[in-house]
C-alpha cells in the first residue's frame, strides 16, 4: 500500500504561489491558499496548471508534435472541522483534466515496405496518418473521521471517484490509417470505505484492527477499431467493429497489525490480512459494422 499525506489546513492565513518554465517550452503554475473559517474550521485549496510548447518528437505525415502535454489542470480542496477535542472530519475533493499527444509508435528501420513514406531518425518520431491523443477527466471526494473513544481510536474514511478516459491512436505507423483504436469515454466510477481501530499511541504494544471495501465499475463506451490497408479484407476497404463492456470489482479485505518495542528503539511488527476479491463482465457486445479482417 501507498500513502500520500497532504498538508492540513491550518487557521493562519498563508499560501504559495509558483510558477516555471522548464524544457519542451513547458509552463507550470501552481497557487495554495490556506485559513480558518471559523473558531473550529478551517480550509485549504490548492489549483496547478501546466503546459507543454514543445513535443519530444514530431509525426512526419501530419507535421504535428508527438509526447507533448497540451494542457494538465488539477485542483483540490480540503475542509477539516473539530467540534470537539476527540472529532476531527476532514472533507477532501480533487478534479483533475488532462490532454496530451501521446505514444508513438516507430517503425523498424531499413523496413520500406513496413515503413512508407519519410524516414524517421528519432525514437520519439513517427509516421502515422493519426495524431496520438490519450485524455482523462474526473475526480473524487472523501470524508475521513477521526473520533477518540476510552480505549481506542476510531478512524473512517469514505471516498468516491469517477473519471473518463479518453485516447484515440493508431499501432501501425503508416501514412494510411491502417490499425486505429480509439474511445471517446472509458468511464471508471469507485466507492471505497476503511475502518481501523487503533490503540493509544504512548504505549510499547500497539495494535490496529481494520476493514477494508472496494467497489469499481471500469467500462468501454465504446472501444472504436479501424482496419485499413494489409489489414482490410480487401487493399482498398475498411473494416470496423465497436466493443462496449463494463468490468465490476467488488473486494473485501480484514486485516490486523500489533507492533511492540521490546527494546527501545527496536519494534518488532506483524501483520494479517485476508483479501476477497470479484470481478465480473456484463453489458458485453461487439457487433461488427464490416467484415473484420483476420490479422
Amino acid at each position: 500500500m501507498i500513502q500520500v499525506t497532504t498538508l492540513p489546513p491550518s487557521h493562519e492565513f498563508q499560501g504559495t504561489a509558483k510558477a516555471e518554465i522548464d524544457n519542451y517550452a513547458t509552463m507550470r503554475a501552481s497557487v495554495y491558499v490556506t485559513g480558518g473559517l471559523g473558531k473550529d474550521l478551517a480550509a485549504s485549496l490548492s489549483v496547478a496548471y501546466g503546459h507543454q510548447g514543445d513535443g519530444w518528437g514530431r509525426n512526419t505525415v501530419t507535421g504535428n508534435d508527438t509526447f507533448r502535454t497540451k494542457y494538465d489542470f488539477s485542483a483540490r480542496g480540503k475542509l477539516q472541522f473539530e467540534p470537539g477535542d476527540t472529532t476531527k472530519l476532514t472533507l477532501i475533493a480533487d478534479y483533475m483534466n488532462r490532454l496530451a499527444l501521446t505514444n508513438s509508435f516507430v517503425p523498424y528501420q531499413n523496413r520500406p515496405l513496413l515503413q512508407p513514406g519519410a524516414q524517421v531518425t528519432s525514437v520519439f518520431d513517427t509516421n502515422s496518418a493519426l495524431d496520438n491523443t490519450s485524455g482523462f477527466k474526473g475526480g473524487g471526494i472523501s470524508l475521513t473521521v477521526d473520533q477518540d473513544v476510552t480505549f481506542a481510536k476510531l478512524l473512517s474514511i469514505t471516498s468516491y471517484r469517477r473519471g473518463q478516459t479518453t485516447y484515440d491512436f493508431q499501432t501501425l505507423p503508416t501514412p494510411i490509417v491502417a490499425l486505429r483504436t480509439a474511445s471517446p469515454d472509458a468511464p471508471s466510477e469507485s466507492i471505497t470505505q476503511e475502518l481501523q481501530l487503533l490503540s493509544p499511541t504512548n504505549g510499547r504494544f500497539k495494535w490496529v484492527l481494520g476493514g477494508y471495501l472496494y467497489h469499481n465499475d471500469l467500462g468501454t463506451d465504446p472501444v472504436f477499431r479501424q482496419f485499413g490497408g494489409v489489414t482490410a479484407p480487401a487493399a482498398t476497404s475498411t473494416a470496423s467493429s465497436i466493443t462496449r463492456a463494463t468490468e465490476r470489482t467488488d473486494s473485501v479485505a480484514p486485516f490486523a497489525q500489533a507492533s511492540w518495542e521490546f527494546v527501545p528503539d527496536t519494534t518488532l511488527t506483524a501483520g494479517v490480512r485476508y483479501t476477497y476479491e470479484r470481478r465480473r463482465r456484463f453489458d458485453a457486445s461487439c457487433p461488427p459494422s464490416a467484415p473484420m479482417a483476420q490479422i
